[in-house]
C-alpha cells in the first residue's frame, strides 16, 4: 500500500533548495519509502521506537516517521565527499 508523503518544514525547505540532480535522487528515495516504508534497505533509527526509521542511499540519509496513513519525512542529509560538502 502506497502511503501519502509529508515533509516537515525543515525537510521541505531542504528539498526545495538542493540542486536539481540531488532533488531527483531524494524524490526517488522518497518514492521507494512510500511504496515500502519497512523495506529491506531501511532500519530503525532508534531501538526503542518502531515508528521512526531511516535509510541511507548513495550519500543521502533520510529519517522518517511511519504512520498508518502517511510517511512523514523528518530530516534529510546529503554527504558528498567528492564535492566537499555535508548539507543539513
Amino acid at each position: 500500500m502506497r502511503r501519502r508523503v509529508h515533509f516537515t518544514e525543515q525537510a521541505g525547505r531542504f528539498r526545495d533548495y538542493i540542486p536539481v540532480d540531488d532533488r531527483r535522487a531524494l524524490l526517488h528515495v522518497v518514492d521507494r519509502i512510500a511504496e515500502d516504508p519497512h523495506g529491506p534497505d531501511t532500519h530503525l533509527a532508534y531501538r526503542s521506537d518502531d515508528a521512526t526509521r531511516s535509510v541511507w542511499v548513495d550519500g543521502l540519509m533520510v529519517h522518517y516517521l511511519v504512520t498508518p496513513y502517511a510517511v512523514v519525512i523528518v530530516d534529510v542529509d546529503i554527504y558528498d565527499g567528492d564535492r566537499g560538502f555535508n548539507e543539513v
